[in-house]
C-alpha cells in the first residue's frame, strides 16, 4: 500500500464523526467502517453490545497454527470538537498544514488504528504475516470506558490466548481477576 492509500483509508475515518458524547449513530458508522475493513483482510469481527452502548469490537485474524498471537487495542471515539470556532480547518477532514495532519482523532487514536491495520495487511499482502492478530477497538474510552470491563470480562477465555497485548489491556485484565 502506498502513502497515499494510507493517507486516504485514515481521512475515510477521520470524516467518521464518532464523538463520544453524540449520537449512537457517528460511533455505528465507525464500527461498520472498521467491521468492513477488518472482515476484507480475513479477521472474525464479534460486536460487543450493551443496550444503546457503543459496540467494542472484537476481530481475530488466525495465522498458522503454534503461532504467537498478538493483541491490538485502540478506540474508534473522539472528544468532542467544541469549540468548534477554534478549529481552523474543519474536524473530520484530514488536512495537512505545515507538515502536520489535523482533523479529530488524529493523535488519539484513530491515526493508530489505520496505521496497525494497513501495516497488518501489507503483512497479508506479502505473505509475511506469521502471527495470529486480536483487536480489541472501543468506542467509549473518551467517556470512562463504562462498558468495557464487562466486555472484557465476556472476552476472557479468548483473550487468554493472546501472548501479547498492549499495557492498558494488560491492567484492564489484571483489575478483572482482582
Amino acid at each position: 500500500m502506498n502513502r497515499s492509500q494510507v493517507i486516504n483509508e485514515l481521512a475515510e475515518f477521520i470524516s467518521v464523526p464518532s464523538v463520544s458524547a453524540n449520537t449512537k449513530k457517528s460511533r455505528t458508522n465507525a464500527v461498520n467502517f472498521l467491521q468492513e475493513k477488518l472482515v476484507s483482510l480475513g479477521f472474525t469481527v464479534e460486536l460487543l453490545l450493551n443496550g444503546d452502548d457503543p459496540a467494542t469490537i472484537y476481530a481475530r485474524r488466525p495465522d498458522a497454527k503454534g503461532s504467537k498471537t498478538i493483541g491490538i487495542y485502540g478506540h474508534y471515539d473522539v472528544q468532542p470538537e467544541d469549540p468548534a470556532d477554534e478549529w481552523s480547518t474543519d474536524p473530520f477532514t484530514l488536512t495537512l498544514k505545515n507538515g502536520n495532519f489535523y482533523g479529530r482523532g488524529t493523535a488519539d487514536n484513530k491515526d493508530h488504528i489505520i496505521q496497525n491495520i494497513v501495516s497488518i495487511e501489507e503483512l497479508i499482502l506479502s505473505q509475511s504475516l506469521k502471527n495470529t492478530i486480536v483487536f480489541i477497538l472501543e468506542g467509549e474510552e473518551e467517556t470512562g470506558s463504562e462498558n468495557f470491563l464487562s466486555y472484557i470480562e465476556k472476552l476472557k477465555k479468548k483473550l487468554a490466548e493472546v501472548d501479547v497485548f498492549s499495557s492498558l489491556m494488560l491492567k484492564c485484565m489484571q483489575n478483572m481477576s482482582r
